[in-house]
């Protein structure tokens, strides 16, 4: 964990599906996946790792066609992509938190891990070990179901009053720490909104935009979504969004100019599933449709 001084290292896993999202694409074949990742700077076996791990943890599917397979997201990384396209779910505030209680024996650290790794794609803090605690209904009206062992899980909620429920809150999901980290992502995009001249060769223009935004997404995916009324004052999370799509703005030229030369080279273009024409930009991904 960061500490609140040093800025967040987005993990590799994280560059997955932001070539999902610049590609414009539900489906990309593994040979597109794997050259796009080479090109932020990954070695081709450190790719195809990467991959090989999401795959077994239920982030990626992988459908084969031919001798290619195709990959999805799915699961927590699904979830993880459509809080950034959508902004993260804000459940109203009730005055209540949804609460799972466990005690989970260490004989069972499998099913412990796996609970734990749900509801943190779900959303929930950590008040303290064995007590989650959410704002929503998803997953804490089923939580029961996803454990059937020979520890303990109950679910109930906690009630507080206003300036309790945010102390709560903080110390759940840490707010401070992330609301400095937000702060520092909006720094850092903020001076690529206003960068002089985008590199002219495509491919560095490409790895540069990666690294610079990737670290900024990594940080948007930390926002819990919780209402403004548990929030701290200095919350970046809506000027974060603006710097973002600032960002592409700036960049997004060079970026999908190198995207789609890489999917026109490839001899199985015409297996990526771009999304909706509807939700695609106007840069050309209708042209590398047609070209498939």
């Amino acid at each position: 964990m960061a500490q609140s001084g040093e800025a967040r290292t987005p993990s590799p896993v994280s560059s997955v599906p932001l070539m999902f999202g610049i590609a414009e694409a539900v489906g990309l074949p593994g040979t597109i996946l794997t050259t796009l990742l080479v090109d932020t700077g990954m070695t081709q076996s450190a790719a195809r790792t990467v991959l090989a791990r999401l795959k077994k943890r239920g982030a990626l599917t992988v459908t084969r066609v031919g001798r290619a397979g195709v990959y999805r997201l799915a699961g927590e990384m699904l979830r993880g992509f459509e809080r950034v396209e959508h902004g993260p779910r804000q459940a109203p505030w009730d005055g209540k938190f949804r609460t799972i209680v466990y005690d989970i024996p260490e004989s069972e650290r499998a099913e412990k891990d796996k609970l734990r790794a749900l509801a943190a794609g779900y959303g929930f803090g950590t008040l303290r070990p064995g007590v989650l605690i959410a704002i929503g209904d998803e997953l804490w009206r089923q939580a029961p179901r996803h454990y059937d062992g020979n520890g303990l899980l109950e679910t109930g909620t906690l009630e507080f009053d206003p300036a309790a429920a945010r102390a709560v809150a903080a110390r759940a999901w840490d707010l401070p720490r992330r609301a400095a980290e937000f702060a520092r992502a909006c720094r850092a995009a903020e001076k690529l909104t206003q960068i002089s001249a985008v590199p002219r060769d495509n491919a560095a223009a490409f790895r540069q935009f990666h690294d610079n935004y990737l670290a900024s997404i990594d940080v948007r995916l930390s926002d819990p979504g919780l209402p403004a009324e548990l929030l701290p004052a200095d919350w970046k999370a809506g000027e974060l969004d603006r710097l973002l799509g600032d960002m592409l703005t700036v960049w997004e030229g060079a970026v999908n100019a190198h995207v789609e030369s890489v999917i026109r080279a490839s001899r199985h273009r015409s297996l990526v599933e771009f999304k909706p024409a509807e939700f695609a930009r106007d840069s050309g991904a209708d042209d590398v449709r047609r070209s498939g």
